[in-house]
């Protein structure tokens, strides 16, 4: 089975390392991450070795499920219909979103994010950082408890956000002060 989706043109023509795609998809979560967090989407991950060849792009997907971290080799075909992939986790999503960094990554960064994305992969998810994570209870949580977590998120479990933020912090992107909520990494400005 394959999957076409409106984005996956500009993702084929300028996707980069670096880059965000995030996802949503209807079910359990279809009104429940959205609605707590404002966001458009209900997951994210970033994009690494990014290749073209031909009518085939391919990159490794870091990100962080509640199945555990894993660090998938990803491929969208340009065809004479149109550009597809055969990703299983794509297909299952409605909607794919694409962010783009503002600046390429330097090769120092890059290896960075990888070294963060394998050590990641496994890892179980983060359920206690996603019910904090939450911009409601965000606003209501002492700093002191927002900042253990994000402690604990370096060296423990992680949410798909702050997966990103935390990678794109120890690039020298972004200085982490404050917890965020999930996909709110895509308001960032880096």
């Amino acid at each position: 089975m394959s999957k076409y989706n409106d984005n996956f043109p500009e993702i084929f023509t300028n996707l980069k390392d670096g880059d965000c795609l995030g996802f949503y998809r209807g079910g359990i979560f279809k009104y429940f991450i959205p609605l707590a967090t404002g966001g458009d989407c209900n997951h994210v991950g970033i994009c690494y070795n990014v290749k073209r060849e031909g009518d085939v792009l391919s990159f490794n997907f870091s990100q962080q499920t509640f199945h555990g971290g894993s660090f998938d080799i990803v491929k969208i075909y340009k065809t004479s219909e149109g550009y597809i992939t055969e990703n299983p986790y794509i297909i299952k999503q409605d909607i794919v979103y694409y962010r783009q960094l503002r600046q390429l990554l330097t090769e120092q960064q890059k290896a960075i994010g990888i070294a963060d994305s394998i050590s990641q992969v496994g890892k179980k998810y983060g359920y206690l950082e996603l019910a904090l994570g939450f911009e409601f209870l965000e606003q209501i949580l002492p700093r002191f408890v927002k900042d253990l977590i994000l402690r604990l998120s370096e060296h423990w479990k992680r949410v798909c956000s702050t997966h990103c933020a935390i990678q794109y912090s120890k690039m020298g992107l972004i200085e982490l002060k404050k917890i965020f909520s999930i996909l709110q990494s895509k308001f960032l400005s880096y």
